[in-house]
């Protein structure tokens, strides 16, 4: 069975990782050295090493903090036996390739890598079973967040009332600024870029994506929008990268699904200005302008607590953002509960599929026969079917991990949150 190593997750670490580098070599080379002339990219410019099991090991992790690995691939025997990746926080995330897994080779794995958290990527319903004996949890790699158009008259009619007011009272605040809608150019992208970089340099537990690369090699931009904020001084103090298209990679290669955030960022001083709100409006009046009926907001690791920050899930619950699952269905499962504790800032949420809802069912069935690259892919996508948003309670069980006290984090209504001590 072969796989395809692209569909994993992956994070441009931050260069926080506490541990010291250590003075060792690999065959015969120093570590650092090695690194340097193994190192490459890949076609979504994230750099890449392939480490052999015998050379992989806690201590080499340092260096590809060092050098912003985001893919570390092991292999054995010439063959890739498993993914990990760094944290922005320094937890060590290892995902286990499906026709790879062993209670022998996990051990071995864990002995030498030392992870926080572990996936086995793509389990079969035997494999699930024999997993779910031993504390793992069934989940997505990724949730994709989706919330319904409203009318140019009414872009808040889905809310509830209270929180609709809520939401227009914010809009209002931002009535002294002026929101610009553009063209996805090399040259609108740069004007706005700065304050990205400095918003993410400002974040306790930020990380860069990948994104920036490819949008200033100038090669996926067609039909994508850029909106530039101004204030009363004709100052440009943020704004987004807008996607036609829908999500990150669809940008022009197949028939447009919806309109999507890619990306967003604001000056320090206007964080609290209540600009995001405003944005989604001129987001969904692009989306009308295409005759979208949803829209979407990018999407987050299933990992939150650690990289997803508690403000932004519950600007997104303001807005009625719901998540739906997407990409890879995997079990995980926390190996170092300590050292995810110590990390943690917020507390852990993960959201787990429920094993019984009929689209988990249909993943099994499927995954019988073959690999399921894209979850999304066995329903109907929003964009053409707004039943699904209606589903998503349905979908999902909210497992939360603290050490101390519950989180004020807002999750959709009706999703049981079990506590995980």
């Amino acid at each position: 069975m072969s796989f395809n190593l692209g569909q994993l997750p992956f994070y441009t670490p931050k260069q926080v990782y506490a541990h010291p580098l250590l003075n060792f070599e690999i065959e015969k080379t120093p570590v650092d050295t090695w690194i340097e002339k193994h190192i490459y990219e890949n076609s979504h410019h994230i750099k890449e090493i392939v480490f052999s099991i015998d050379h992989i090991s806690s201590k080499v992790i340092p260096w590809c903090v060092k050098y912003e690995i985001g893919n570390i691939v092991i292999h054995e025997h010439e063959n890739p036996i498993a993914h990990l990746c760094v944290t922005p926080c320094g937890g060590i995330h290892l995902t286990i390739l499906p026709d790879c897994y062993s209670n022998d080779r996990e051990k071995k794995l864990i002995e030498k890598i030392q992870p926080t958290t572990l996936s086995i990527a793509q389990p079969t319903r035997e494999l699930w079973e024999n997993l779910q004996q031993q504390d793992y949890l069934l989940r997505t790699e990724m949730v994709r967040w989706y919330a319904k158009v409203g009318s140019a008259h009414n872009p808040w009619e889905y809310l509830p009332s209270k929180r609709a007011k809520k939401v227009r009272y914010y809009v209002k605040k931002s009535e002294g600024y002026h929101f610009e809608v553009l063209p996805m150019t090399v040259e609108n992208f740069s004007a706005w870029l700065p304050i990205y970089e400095q918003e993410v340099a400002e974040r306790p537990n930020g990380f860069s994506i990948f994104y920036p690369k490819i949008f200033l090699s100038a090669n996926k931009l067609k039909d994508m929008k850029m909106i530039h904020i101004f204030d009363n001084e004709k100052q440009l103090v943020g704004g987004a990268v807008v996607n036609t298209w829908g999500g990150f990679g669809d940008i022009g290669t197949q028939p447009r699904k919806y309109t999507s955030f890619l990306l967003q960022a604001y000056k320090k001083d206007y964080r609290n200005s209540a600009l995001a709100y405003r944005l989604a409006e001129e987001v969904m009046s692009i989306a009308r302008s295409y005759g979208d009926k949803i829209y979407g907001y990018g999407g987050d690791f299933n990992f939150w607590g650690e990289t997803i920050q508690p403000g932004l899930l519950s600007h997104k619950s303001i807005l009625g953002m719901l998540p739906l699952p997407e990409l890879q269905v995997e079990a995980f499962r926390i190996i170092n509960q300590k050292m995810l504790q110590s990390y943690s800032k917020q507390g852990l949420y993960i959201l787990a599929l429920q094993e019984n809802h009929s689209l988990v069912q249909k993943y099994f069935k499927q995954r019988e026969t073959d690999l399921v690259y894209n979850f999304a892919t066995l329903y109907a996508p929003p964009y053409k079917d707004l039943d699904i948003l209606d589903e998503v309670p349905k979908i999902w069980t909210a497992y939360h991990f603290d050490q101390k006290h519950s989180s004020s984090i807002s999750l959709p209504q009706h999703i049981q949150c079990i506590e995980i001590n």
